[in-house]
């Protein structure tokens, strides 16, 4: 018996949606894009522009979903923007050095990072096209140390490296749901995508489509893509919570990020590394969770009072206690950067 052929009692509603097991759809596409939140609606955006004909699979609503769906304040790993201190060169290094033992596949921490470094300030280009201020354009943070007078860009945690620009991105998914409307992207909500279609159905062969259910109808779908994107975004919850063990949990992001992307990829063939390396895990701290240059920090380095009312001092990366606000935001003696990224580790170029 199903949720939906339960038996109601006098507190049960009845369930508002018509359920039709047996009903099958057929859509078809150039591209197919399994997740709508921000990466997945940036491909949709791209593969459009060039022609293709995109449809996006989203498990809730593309409008709303992912872990940008309530927003975005920050962008992080912008090495190419116009006041960087940093080269993408600079940030990978970082990476590499705060990885060191834990996943140092060549592939893995560098040329995927590399990347990264090298085209997110233009991905942020493409949000500002779309109608999202990643400026001061109003003129509200003149004077500020963490703005540039002559850009009016804003950044985050390292005022030196000016990597990670600061983004009134309240509502970046809207503008992204614009932009795909304006272009033409089929959109389809409410869809639980459960397996990958393979040519000849066989694990590791060409992939040409997805297979899933509506969640509030049941009806049945099947897509045909000559090309699938997954953009499930972070497996979160991997973890259990330790306060012992500084980073051990993965409540991040996306909390309905559970791996549903990893699994249909996995049982069609797909080949995984630094699974031990994903969301957030143990080990690679190389001091104090609590210190700067660290993303799991406020956004604004504020003063912090223990259970007793006293204050928790700030250390930088060495451990050296800082005595004023403006310091935190600022390296310690020797360090070229803060690392923030997909990994929340802090480090430093030595």
């Amino acid at each position: 018996m199903s949720i939906f052929e339960a038996p109601l009692n006098e507190h049960t509603p009845p369930w508002p949606y018509k359920v039709d097991y047996d009903k099958v759809n057929e859509l078809t596409a150039d591209v197919l894009i399994i997740g709508g939140g921000t990466a997945g609606c940036h491909a949709a955006i791209s593969a459009r522009k060039k022609g293709a004909d995109v449809l996006v699979i989203d498990k809730a609503n593309v409008l709303t979903s992912g872990s940008g769906g309530s927003g975005v304040d920050h962008w992080h790993n912008a090495c190419t923007n116009p006041v960087s201190g940093i080269t993408p060169e600079d940030q990978v290094d970082t990476f590499q050095e705060c990885r060191k033992g834990i996943a140092t596949s060549e592939y893995g921490s560098r040329a995927s990072h590399y990347i990264t470094a090298m085209e997110s300030w233009e991905a942020l280009q493409d949000v500002e096209e779309w109608g999202i201020d990643i400026r001061d354009v109003n003129d509200d943070f003149v004077g500020a140390d963490f703005r540039d007078e002559e850009t009016k860009l804003m950044f985050a945690y390292d005022y030196d490296s000016k990597t990670v620009v600061r983004v009134q991105g309240a509502y970046i998914k809207k503008a992204m749901h614009d932009e795909m409307d304006r272009l033409g992207v089929k959109i389809k909500n409410r869809i639980m995508i459960t397996s990958m279609l393979t040519e000849g159905g066989k694990i590791g062969g060409r992939v040409i489509g997805a297979a899933g259910f509506h969640l509030r109808t049941g009806e049945v779908y099947v897509i045909k893509a000559k090309a699938t994107i997954v953009c499930t975004g972070t497996t979160t919850r991997l973890w259990v919570f330790s306060t012992e063990l500084v980073g051990a949990n993965s409540i991040h992001d996306d909390p309905n990020g559970v791996g549903d992307g990893n699994a249909i990829a996995y049982n069609a063939g797909a080949e995984f590394g630094q699974m031990e390396a994903g969301g957030r895990t143990v080990g690679g701290f190389r001091y104090f969770g609590y210190g700067t240059g660290n993303a799991h920090n406020t956004w604004f380095a504020c003063t912090i009072l223990d259970a007793n009312g006293k204050e928790v001092p700030w250390v930088d990366r060495d451990g050296n206690e800082i005595k004023d606000v403006a310091g935190r935001y600022k390296t310690a003696p020797g360090q070229k950067m803060f690392y923030h990224g997909p990994y929340r580790h802090s480090c430093s170029i030595p």
